[in-house]
């Protein structure tokens, strides 16, 4: 893809039901996104993540990612092979992100290239729908505040990059 970013990770918090989505470029950097995530989430919230659930992919059961979770005591909850019924929160995240992300491509008129920047972009968007198992919405769970939607722009809309005093020299015609 554009950016060279070929798959994605999503982390979603248990408490909060706030998704993280980390774009990588081989499937080899699951490990080094997970343990970012970890160390993020951890610094976050003073606290200590004891359970990770994944699936029994190659890259979950790596040496690298099992040692790093042993050494901080860390347990990692692998769901059975070919069982996604028994991962059912993070399958369904992913397919709720999936038909989001094909949903802001196909009605933007953009190029598939960009799949990352619309998965980026629905994951922002659910994070900041409300939810039936919290009280208010994820995004104001995680960051402590409720979050301002009143800055929502269409996915896909023209945007311009510049110099904010520019910017403002230009509009007054100087």
């Amino acid at each position: 893809m554009r950016d060279g970013f070929r798959y994605f990770a999503t982390f979603l918090d248990d408490c909060t039901h706030f998704s993280v989505i980390c774009l990588i470029k081989n499937k080899s950097d699951v490990c080094d996104a997970t343990r970012n995530y970890i160390v993020e989430a951890e610094s976050k919230w003073n606290s200590h993540v004891y359970i990770l659930h994944c699936d029994m992919a190659g890259e979950y059961v790596a040496n690298e990612l099992t040692n790093w979770c042993r050494e901080r005591g860390i347990k990692i909850d692998y769901a059975l092979a070919a069982t996604p019924q028994l991962n059912g929160r993070a399958e369904r995240l992913n397919r709720m992100l999936m038909d989001k992300t094909r949903a802001l491509l196909l009605d933007s008129n953009l190029e598939k290239e960009l799949w990352g920047e619309a998965l980026r972009t629905a994951a922002y968007l659910l994070n900041r729908n409300p939810s039936a198992t919290v009280d208010t919405t994820p995004a104001e769970l995680w960051y402590g505040k409720r979050q301002v939607q009143s800055n929502l722009k269409l996915f896909g809309s023209l945007a311009h990059t510049g110099k904010i005093e520019e910017a403002r020299k230009t509009r007054q015609g100087m």
